[in-house]
């Protein structure tokens, strides 16, 4: 991971072999233009990219698939209605990790999800203690 100064810089480094690239002044001005034109938007974009300190306060995470989790071998769609039901989170994306890593955002609902794959959802923190729970892991790796 390397943070960079200069966003023109960031397809030099991925050909370098970085994995993440990340231009701080990119971060900042999408930021900023939301501020301007979507202040709502902007304002749950802040509260999404803090570490939520309250119960009402949301984070988007991700938690690995692993051969023992209920998620493997399911449609998408079936876990997107699952997890919001039995957790009330919102799966937004999916990272399928073989042949490459990717991140499929809101994908079709032919997706399955596979072992390995890691489950992006947006959550409250007593979302994140229901997923810990039915999980039986933290979020990450």
């Amino acid at each position: 991971m390397v943070t960079l100064d200069n966003g023109n810089l960031k397809s030099t480094f991925h050909n370098a072999g970085v994995t993440y690239a990340i231009s701080k002044n990119e971060i900042s001005s999408k930021l900023l233009a939301s501020y301007i034109y979507e202040p709502d938007v902007a304002l749950f974009s802040e509260e999404i990219i803090a570490y939520a300190h309250e119960d009402h306060q949301h984070n988007i995470k991700q938690f690995c698939i692993t051969g023992n989790n209920g998620f493997a071998n399911t449609p998408y769609e079936k876990a997107f209605f699952d997890l919001k039901r039995q957790c009330n989170v919102i799966l937004i994306g999916i990272v399928k990790t073989t042949p490459t890593r990717s991140f499929i955002r809101n994908p079709e609902s032919n997706v399955i999800i596979q072992e390995n794959d890691y489950l992006v959802m947006l959550m409250d923190r007593k979302g994140k203690d229901r997923l810990n729970r039915l999980f039986r892991m933290e979020e990450g790796l």
